[in-house]
């Protein structure tokens, strides 16, 4: 047992180093202001970060071990926080979404608040705002102000004019409960003829567990129309799902979902340009996208990126 707890201490302190070394990085790209070696920079931190981060837990119900190796992180990024604050403003906006992505990981403070509420609030980016309200669940700022933003900027999807940063805001909040978008998410339900939005807004419902009940009776004629109209299986073991967790009848945890979450960068959503309809035709292009399915490939394969990195640095 003791060699065990020596070579895990080995091991944290091996990801911590890797974990300062990339912050050099970071700083030396920062002093250059290059772009594109800044956002490299940022990428190889945050995945020396995932690596030592367990995702033995939920994003926001995290175990001790999550909660002992995000505090090694934050005391890590402390000294570049406010590099990093700096960094999401960047007009160059994949190192905007990135640096947002590493912000989550530092400590709580009022300057990290401030930082993603604006880009939560201001944005028209769909990664700058998704990663803006991850950050802010992982680093424990989520608060009614917070919810009450994202709720509007969800709200934004009716008019069309930010559709794409609406729906990726609904995908977080698969992930990330925004009680106060309950009504939004309704009105996906109902105005949408095409089964994705419509699944994606589903997701953010069941997450909501009981608080999301108002939505009932729009899942259970979701439901019908998927089973009378030969929609995919998948789909209709979902809305299932979220009418048993939104009425109460199962009081357990979205695990399956929830325990896959990480702060990686989200990969832009696809535009709802094209019309999908209910009807007995195959929709294989929405329906097979759960919106976790996508993010733990994201994980999978940044934590091979990571692997490979930390080989090749050691050699």
């Amino acid at each position: 047992m003791k060699g065990w707890l020596i070579i895990m201490a080995l091991s944290a302190s091996n990801l911590l180093a890797a974990i300062n070394s990339e912050i050099g990085g970071l700083k030396v790209a920062i002093s250059e202001g290059d772009p594109r070696k800044i956002n490299q920079a940022l990428v190889a931190l945050q995945l020396a970060v995932n690596q030592m981060e367990p995702v033995d837990s939920p994003i926001d119900a995290p175990s001790a071990a999550r909660i002992k190796a995000r505090q090694n992180i934050q005391q890590a990024i402390e000294p570049i926080k406010n590099e990093l604050i700096e960094l999401t403003r960047n007009p160059d906006l994949t190192v905007a979404q990135t640096s947002t992505t590493v912000l989550g990981s530092a400590a709580p403070s009022i300057e990290v608040y401030d930082a993603l509420k604006d880009n939560l609030e201001k944005t028209k980016s769909p990664g700058v705002a998704a990663s803006s309200l991850m950050a802010l669940s992982k680093a424990g700022l989520m608060n009614d102000e917070i919810e009450d933003i994202a709720a509007d900027r969800i709200g934004e999807y009716q008019s069309r004019a930010n559709s794409d940063l609406a729906l990726n805001l609904v995908r977080t909040a698969a992930f990330v409960p925004v009680p106060q978008a309950t009504d939004q998410l309704i009105e996906i339900l109902k105005s949408d003829d095409r089964i994705g939005p419509r699944m994606t807004a589903a997701n953010a419902i069941m997450k909501l567990g009981p608080a999301g009940v108002e939505a009932l009776p729009e899942l259970e004629k979701l439901m019908r129309e998927l089973e009378q109209n030969g929609g995919d299986f998948r789909d209709i073991n979902t809305i299932k799902r979220a009418i048993m967790l939104v009425s109460s009848r199962s009081d357990t945890p979205q695990a399956e979902i929830s325990t896959t979450t990480q702060t990686t960068p989200m990969p832009p959503m696809a535009t709802p340009s094209q019309k999908q309809t209910l009807s007995p035709s195959p929709t294989a292009a929405e329906t097979k996208s759960s919106p976790w399915l996508w993010i733990v490939g994201a994980i999978l394969l940044l934590a091979v990126m990571g692997g490979i990195l930390l080989k090749l640095r050691r050699k």
